[in-house]
């Protein structure tokens, strides 16, 4: 990759375009610090020095030169005095019943104080509100897993379809599945005892590193690898990529060759973007590393944006997971049900097919309900046939909610399906008036709809007149020469924009749902 001819913008959106794959972000303190204001780690220790020695303000920089600026013996130092203070006087820091009953379990007051202190200063920052939002749809839809050391939880609040591993013994002794995980791999303030703050901590944490190494080496290897919140010589990175690094030889090292990306914040002199190939040096290894410095890191956010899994990662991490614990098990089974968290789909409903290229199943069709039905009408957002959707879907369906709209389907259709014309056409009320539209309403509705002689209306002034869940309700009663069907589409594509959970909302959806099938009939039906 040529990255001295394009601007700066084009060389970012190309470096990510390279990705075969969507890619692992690996998140450190400087990302909650710019959108939470959340301390660094030597902040947060010189916090805990100031509340164990508030008269004193040379007593940090005292801890500091005891600990020889080793900030793991640092934090042994200060959390061993916090401990002694805070079990002589609870008053020193206010804790949580759930934090008592870790301390009462064994879990120490200064990981406790720690992950309360931390969750209770959490707030954004409002200059990076547009950046924060890029990223939580970055994160949704465009990133296969982070590994991050830090022990807040504001990555997996905006992930939260994503299963999180707390500490390192999660990540030994779980099946990893390498797809829509968070590793929090210093712990979490969900469990404060998982937190690596000491020097004990961080010698359990290092003896144990090379196995961690390992488990996360397919990752390194088969993702490219975003450093976010990190600084080049900062030593958890180092000493994560020195063991990484330990497990390769050098023709694999080449591969790792624009797959590495460090993110640090630009200078406010600098430009707004700079690119740069470096070779990162640890531990006499050298590994190719592309250094980017951002101002706007939407400008990254807005790249990532440009990759699309296939499949959700949500969806892909369950299949594989499926797949993996059957094969650990010799029990002879007819099915391997995946456990999707969604109401909508029944495990008898679910399949996952093996076809040959060019190939495909119509069996999808019969996990279709009524708001899938009902959407399609709107938005055209089922990618099946005409006929295949008659065929297969709407008996089910049809079968479950006895009223669908159904006319868009039929004039797109080769071939004629008289049952479901004549479903359309049944139960049409006896005091249905002169007007076609009214065989669509009920007896209660059509009493209701030549009481409100809505003579002089449209859709557009009962929108105008009343509140939406009101207006919904009241266009129903319209004459249906006083209905325009682009007024109509405005008004229904407005309310599911605004209301995204309407079909399931109380009384209106009913409604909705009607007026989706007064458009399905002024619109494709109505002679």
């Amino acid at each position: 990759m040529n990255l001295q001819t394009e601007s700066t913008k084009e060389k970012l959106l190309n470096i990510v375009s390279s990705f075969n794959t969507t890619p692992f972000l690996f998140i450190g303190s400087g990302i909650t610090r710019r959108y939470c204001n959340l301390p660094s780690w030597d902040l947060l220790l010189e916090y805990f020095s100031n509340l164990l020695n508030p008269n004193n303000e040379f007593a940090y920089p005292n801890y500091k030169r005891q600990a020889n600026n080793d900030y793991s013996l640092l934090g042994s130092i200060i959390g061993e005095e916090f401990d002694n203070q805070w079990f002589s006087n609870q008053d020193l820091f206010e804790m949580s019943t759930t934090s008592k009953d870790f301390i009462k379990q064994g879990t120490s007051p200064f990981k406790c104080a720690i992950a309360e202190y931390l969750q209770g200063i959490m707030l954004h920052n409002s200059k990076y509100e547009n950046e924060e939002q890029l990223l939580k749809e970055v994160l949704a839809n465009n990133i296969s897993g982070i590994i991050t050391t830090n022990y807040d939880t504001f990555i997996e609040d905006m992930m939260p379809d994503f299963k999180t591993y707390v500490s390192q013994k999660d990540l030994l002794f779980s099946s990893l599945q390498q797809l829509g995980e968070i590793y929090k791999i210093h712990g979490s303030v969900s469990d404060p005892n998982t937190i690596v703050i000491n020097k004990a901590d961080y010698t359990k944490f290092d003896e144990q590193s090379k196995y961690l190494a390992a488990k996360l080496l397919t990752i390194f290897i088969e993702y490219p690898i975003i450093f976010m919140g990190y600084s080049l010589s900062d030593p958890n990175i180092r000493k994560i990529i020195s063991d990484i690094a330990a497990c390769l030889d050098t023709k694999a090292l080449e591969k790792l060759s624009n797959r590495f990306i460090m993110i640090t914040r630009a200078k406010d002199e600098d430009s707004d973007i700079k690119i740069q190939l470096n070779q990162y040096e640890v531990n006499q290894i050298h590994i190719p590393m592309i250094n980017i410095e951002l101002r706007n890191y939407g400008d990254l956010y807005e790249a990532l944006q440009t990759l699309k899994p296939s499949v959700p990662i949500k969806l892909l991490r369950l299949y594989r997971e499926s797949f993996y614990e059957h094969t650990l098990t010799t029990t002879k089974v007819k099915n391997i049900l995946v456990n999707i968290d969604d109401t909508h789909v029944k495990p008898d409903d679910l399949v996952f097919t093996l076809s040959k290229p060019g190939t495909r199943s119509l069996l999808g069709l019969t996990g279709i309900d009524a708001k899938d039905w009902y959407l399609n009408i709107l938005y055209d957002t089922l990618k099946f046939t005409a006929d295949d959707l008659l065929i297969y879907a709407y008996p089910k369906v049809y079968k479950d909610n006895n009223k669908l709209p159904a006319y868009k389907l039929l004039t797109e259709a080769t071939h004629s399906y008289p049952e479901i014309e004549n479903n359309l056409n049944t139960g049409i009320p006896e005091n249905a008036g002169t007007e076609e539209i009214d065989r669509l309403l009920n007896k209660t509705l059509i009493n209701t709809k030549y009481k409100r002689n809505y003579t002089n209306d449209t859709v557009q002034t009962i929108v105008n007149t009343y509140p939406t869940a009101k207006a919904i309700c009241e266009i129903q009663y319209l004459p249906q020469d006083n209905i325009n069907i682009d007024e109509l589409y405005t008004f229904l594509d407005t309310v599911y924009h605004e209301i995204p959970d309407i079909f399931s909302a109380p009384i209106i959806s009913t409604a909705f749902k009607r007026l989706i099938r007064f458009y399905d009939w002024l619109k494709f039906g109505r002679s």
